[in-house]
């Protein structure tokens, strides 16, 4: 009789412990909207410190805290629904990971689904498409994106007197493709701006807080163009030197003097003997010869990646300067993208690039210096969708691995494997995952800080 009453009693206990065990530590959150205060509720039997970890099926996010100190009973924790350098979570379903770890060392965990809704319409970038500009030669391209469609405002000051407002710009963005304003170096009283340096902050109509900022020079004189030139190798000869490689990225380049998405034929002789084309405005040339009216260049064919050489009338050529700030290469020896600021590597970021094959016999990833050229919508192929593209060359863009969508997670499982290597039809993949490895950098980064005309060099592979 002992006994029997000995194993209720254990078998009560047992209950009760297993039930404590799992209500110590419990969370609940409604559809968490980006850019938002989106509240989390955190419910425990026991004080201690206090990690949230949001996740996708291949990759932690940023945390929402981490060792916070947490009373027992209910506390609400607010969460922006951003990940690392201010992404806006992916739509969909996320899990939220929570560990708690009391004064004793016992450490409790938890999960919840959560929902992550479309963000709200905040400014996410201002790019300036030009360090310095000159409004007698032309308007001032600035480049401003937004997380959704909605209103943008950049407000125009001095860098010696940033509160004080001299223009305001505003425009409307039909969807995640970046908005384009252009600023005529005036004020708002249309008197021109005398020369120095000016601080340009991009806000959305409906969060005014949240603010973007890049800095511009003003000019009273033109900038120097020079005139086409024999520019010798463009590629770098040794992409680990860092010198050699930020005076590439630096160097003025020579392009196609069409407009973006048109095509530079190169002749075989000089006269019409059409030997092939590569992208107009967006992907230099290397100057072999200037004779007179022709020059004859080099460069890698688009949509074949095939080596080149062939004469351009000097006419149909111009020379862009240089943008000072940023700049990347990409190596397809070891399929990296390493990117620059002011002359210093501050990140890599692992890629992959075109797989030449039977079934895709264009598909290799061409060699080239490149000027970034328009941000374009997000898209899908073969089953993936794509996020942040950005043009290259023609058909060969930069943008995110892509990823699978099943009961609304999203699955980047497939193309982060095949990082590291030939995997694509031609365009570069970019890593999703801001690493210790990448410097902190990551495809989103890219999308949000290489503005236009950055250079961005590709080595020859293997």
């Amino acid at each position: 009789m002992k006994l029997r009453k000995w194993l209720l009693f254990s078998a009560v206990l047992s209950l009760m412990l297993a039930v404590h065990t799992a209500v110590a530590l419990e969370l609940s959150a409604g559809p968490v909207t980006p850019f938002d205060e989106n509240p989390v509720t955190v419910r425990s039997d026991t004080a201690g410190t206090l990690t949230l970890i949001p996740s996708l099926p291949d990759y932690d996010l940023k945390p929402v805290v981490t060792d916070y100190p947490l009373d027992a009973g209910e506390t609400v924790i607010p969460w922006d629904g951003l990940s690392w350098l201010g992404e806006p979570l992916p739509s969909g379903r996320i899990m939220l990971n929570a560990q708690l770890q009391d004064a004793s060392g016992t450490v409790s965990n938890a999960s919840l689904e959560v929902k992550i809704s479309s963000p709200l319409c905040a400014a996410v970038s201002c790019l300036p498409a030009a360090d310095v500009f000159c409004p007698k030669e032309d308007s001032l391209r600035i480049e401003c994106g937004l997380s959704r469609k909605g209103s943008v405002k950049v407000e125009i000051a001095s860098a010696g007197e940033p509160d004080k407002v001299l223009r305001t710009l505003e425009g409307k963005a039909k969807d995640t493709v970046p908005v384009t304003l252009k600023w005529d170096g005036k004020d708002r009283k249309h008197k021109v701006l005398p020369e120095g340096d000016y601080l340009l902050t991009a806000y959305s109509a409906n969060l005014p807080d949240r603010r973007v900022t890049a800095s511009v020079t003003l000019s009273a004189s033109p900038v120097p163009v020079p005139a086409v030139f024999e520019t010798g190798d463009i590629i770098p000869a040794d992409p680990e030197n860092d010198g050699e490689v930020w005076a590439a990225l630096t160097a003025p380049a020579v392009v196609g003097a069409g407009n973006e998405g048109q095509g530079l034929y190169l002749m075989k002789k000089k006269k019409y003997s059409p030997g092939g084309s590569i992208s107009a405005r967006t992907a230099a040339v290397r100057v072999l010869e200037v004779d007179g009216s022709w020059c004859r260049v080099a460069a890698w064919r688009q949509a074949v990646g095939e080596y080149m050489e062939g004469w351009v009338q000097t006419e149909k050529l111009t020379v862009i300067p240089s943008r000072l700030h940023y700049g990347a290469l990409i190596n397809k020896k070891d399929h990296t993208m390493t990117v620059y600021e002011d002359g210093k590597r501050i990140g890599r970021i692992r890629v992959s690039t075109g797989l030449l094959n039977a079934a895709n016999p264009l598909a290799a990833t061409p060699p080239g210096v490149y000027l970034i050229g328009s941000r374009m919508k997000d898209f899908q192929m073969d089953g993936y969708h794509y996020d942040y593209p950005i043009r290259l060359h023609g058909d060969y863009l930069l943008h995110t691995v892509g990823y699978k969508t099943k009961d609304s997670v999203r699955y980047y499982t497939e193309e982060l494997e095949d990082l590291g290597g030939e995997a694509s039809h031609g365009c570069v993949r970019m890593d999703i995952r801001a690493t210790e490895e990448s410097g902190g950098l990551n495809a989103w980064w890219v999308w949000t800080h290489l503005g236009r005309d950055t250079r961005v060099i590709v080595t020859e592979g293997e």
